[in-house]
């Protein structure tokens, strides 16, 4: 059982990847402490982490976007970030299903099945990111 219940705690973060991958990795749950192509600096993660944990709940629990919009803008910067050594990808992802869920929506679809025409997916997440981009620009 998970230590914490909200996956938008910085704990949640930390022990979701751990129960993900402790069987592959030795140091799974834990933040990268080194400088990677990808990611921001090591010395950074604590910061940002809990930074966007909370503007993500600022986002959902105040409803100043649409939910979907709220994870759209959740999901991309913790892959940015990259506060693991590995397995950021799928983990970002499954984050963005648990917190889906909380909030109360359904798991997004991240592999379309093979009847959906990639312009069929590609155009509402274009939508998002533009109304998203555009309310940025006015904030």
């Amino acid at each position: 059982m998970m230590k914490s219940t909200d996956p938008l705690e910085e704990s949640y973060i930390r022990e979701l990847h751990r129960r993900m991958f402790d069987n592959v990795w030795k140091w799974a749950g834990t933040y990268r402490r080194t400088e990677l192509n990808i990611g921001c600096d090591p010395n950074e993660i604590l910061q940002r982490i809990p930074q966007l944990l909370a503007n993500t709940r600022n986002w959902l629990d105040n409803k100043t976007a649409p939910t979907d919009e709220g994870l759209l803008r959740f999901h991309p910067p913790l892959t940015k970030i990259h506060p693991f050594a590995n397995g950021n990808g799928r983990h970002a992802r499954l984050m963005a299903d648990i917190v889906a869920v909380r909030y109360g929506q359904s798991e997004f679809t991240w592999a379309p099945e093979k009847t959906l025409s990639p312009k069929k997916v590609r155009a509402p997440a274009m939508s998002l990111l533009s109304a998203h981009s555009m309310r940025m620009k006015t904030t």
